[in-house]
C-alpha cells in the first residue's frame, strides 16, 4: 500500500518537473535580455532580412526555409542541454551536492526577483557571427552557440531545471527533463520565424511586463531550489 502511493508520488513529482522544465524554457524566452534579440537571431537563421521576414505574401519557399533552419536551431539548443542533463543527474546524485545546488538555485532565483543583484549574471558572452550561418548546419551551430553563449541569461533557469535533472536520480528522466527545458525555449523561436509580424507585435506588448517576467521566474527557481534541498536531505537520510 506505501510502496504504491510512494510509486504514484515520485511519478507525479516527475510530471509537475516535466511542467516546470517547459515553463522554465518559455520563460528564459521572454527574459528581457533574451527576447528582444530574437529577431535578429531570426534573420541570421533565415539568411533574410527583417523587412524581408515582415513584407506580406512571404512565400511557401521562405517559411520552409525558416521552419528547417529554426528546428536546426532547436536541435543546436537540445544537444547541449541534454548532454549537460546526463552529466548534472551523475554529478547531482551526492546528496550533499543535490542540497547545495538547491542553495544555489534559490540564490539565482533571489537574483532574477531583483532581491540580490550578482553582477557575474549580470554579464554576457554572446558569441558573434559576422556572417549569416551557411544553411542547416550554420543554423545547427548557431544553436549550439546560443547555448553556450548566453549563460547570463538562460544560466539561472537552465541550472534549476538542471537541478531538477539530477533530483531525479535517473539519467533518461534528467536528459528527459532537459528536451523539455529546450523544447520550451525552442518552440517559441520557431513559431516566432513562422509569424514574425506577431511577434513584433507580441514584444512591444510585452516590454512592459519584463519586471513581472523576471519575478515570476525567480519565484520558480525559489520554488524549485527549496524542493532541492528537501530531496537531498531525503535522499541522505535512505543512505
Amino acid at each position: 500500500m506505501f510502496e504504491w502511493l510512494s510509486d504514484v508520488i515520485k511519478q507525479s513529482s516527475f510530471a509537475v518537473a516535466l511542467v516546470a522544465a517547459v515553463g522554465g524554457g518559455v520563460l528564459s524566452f521572454v527574459t528581457p535580455c533574451v527576447l528582444p534579440l530574437i529577431p535578429g537571431y531570426l534573420s541570421m537563421i533565415s539568411g533574410s532580412s527583417l523587412e524581408e521576414l515582415q513584407a506580406s505574401g512571404v512565400g511557401r519557399r521562405l517559411l520552409g526555409q525558416v521552419a528547417r533552419r529554426s528546428l536546426a536551431f532547436v536541435l543546436g539548443l537540445m544537444v547541449v542541454y541534454v548532454a549537460i542533463g546526463a552529466v548534472g543527474v551523475l554529478v547531482l546524485r551526492n546528496p550533499w551536492l543535490l542540497t547545495f545546488a538547491g542553495v544555489v538555485v534559490i540564490v539565482f532565483g533571489l537574483h532574477l526577483a531583483g532581491v540580490l543583484k550578482l553582477s557575474l549574471l549580470l554579464r554576457e558572452k554572446r558569441i558573434q557571427m559576422q556572417r549569416r550561418p551557411p544553411g542547416m548546419i550554420g543554423a545547427f551551430l548557431l544553436g549550439l552557440a546560443f547555448a553556450f553563449g548566453w549563460s547570463g541569461c538562460t544560466g539561472p533557469i537552465a541550472g534549476a531545471i538542471l537541478g531538477l535533472a539530477g533530483a531525479q536520480q535517473d539519467i533518461a528522466k534528467g536528459m528527459l527533463l532537459m528536451v523539455a527545458y529546450s523544447l520550451g525555449l525552442g518552440i517559441p523561436l520557431l513559431l516566432s520565424g513562422l509569424a514574425i509580424n506577431w511577434f513584433l507585435s507580441f514584444l512591444r506588448r510585452v516590454r512592459g511586463a519584463f519586471r513581472a517576467i523576471e519575478l515570476i521566474a525567480g519565484l520558480l527557481l525559489v520554488g524549485i531550489g527549496a524542493y532541492l534541498i528537501y530531496t537531498g536531505m531525503e535522499i541522505f537520510r535512505q543512505v
